[in-house]
């Protein structure tokens, strides 16, 4: 994996080979990097605003649409929910890697990470600590902060990048082009809303 987290950390693998079942060494050093950029600029987003969330959606979209990950689409709450009459528009997205045939009606498994997060503590200001900037922490330099880090931004993180992984694993080895829908989500920090 690209990294380990857990409910507050994100923790990368730095300057480590990963033996791999086959026996493969590899270096995980430029993944990181790159999990660690894509988080970067996660956690910058301010997801705990209406405006902010909406930004996060967007931004998976278009990640999506860069990396041709499949088909991505942005799903409005339904009319009469409780935030549908606000602005922005509440949204989630959903991404179907492969093939969409909307005809299959088959049952699939999906994954999903909500992206909204809680507003930062007031004692973050006074402890002169920037809650919407990634940071190493201070007493272990492979363990990363920020708002958002780990509930969930990393989990988008690991979805987009195995997505993108999956991609080419599809084309490569001509695996079925279906796989799970991947699901993002919004308002799961106040009421769980978008998790409906």
């Amino acid at each position: 994996g690209d990294f380990l987290c857990s409910r507050s950390h994100v923790l990368f693998w730095t300057n480590r080979k990963q033996t791999l079942p086959s026996g493969i060494d590899m270096e995980l050093t430029r993944d990181e990097e790159e999990a660690r950029d894509l988080l970067k600029t996660l956690v910058a987003i301010e997801s705990y605003t209406p405006e902010g969330q909406d930004k996060l959606m967007d931004f998976i979209v278009d990640y999506a649409q860069v990396e041709s990950l499949g088909h991505v689409r942005k799903v409005l709450y339904p009319e009469g929910s409780a935030r549908s009459n606000t602005t922005p528009h509440p949204s989630n997205v959903v991404l179907y890697m492969g093939e969409v045939d909307p005809k299959d009606t088959t049952e699939n498994y999906g994954f999903a990470a909500h992206g909204d997060t809680v507003e930062p503590h007031k004692d973050y200001k006074h402890l002169g600590i920037q809650p919407l900037e990634l940071r190493p922490d201070e007493d272990n330099p492979h363990i990363w902060q920020g708002l958002g880090a780990g509930d969930m931004k990393e989990a988008i993180v690991a979805m987009l990048r195995a997505a993108k992984r999956l991609k080419v694993l599809m084309r490569e080895q001509n695996l079925p082009k279906k796989a799970a829908p991947l699901y993002f989500i919004t308002k799961e920090e106040e009421n769980s809303e978008g998790t409906h």
